[in-house]
């Protein structure tokens, strides 16, 4: 696939603006082929980092209160 680095760069008024693949808008990732990947890549990600934070955390919790605390995070 060969990209045309002059079809990255659109003119408007007395600059230009460079097109990228993907943006976020409001929090939703919108990709330049319309499709939910790199949103869906993004939460994943996000909730992988937040599961880790609660790790140390749940050492010094009851099983029950860390099985509530996951439980909880993961139906938010």
């Amino acid at each position: 696939m060969v990209i045309d680095i002059a079809a990255m760069q659109v003119p408007v008024l007395a600059s230009s603006l460079t097109v990228t693949d993907s943006a976020r808008d409001l929090g939703v990732v919108i990709d330049s082929c319309l499709t939910m990947a790199d949103h869906v890549s993004a939460i994943c990600r996000s909730g992988y980092f937040q599961l880790c934070q609660l790790r140390p955390v749940t050492q010094s919790l009851t099983a029950d209160a860390a099985k509530t605390i996951v439980h909880d995070f993961i139906c938010m």
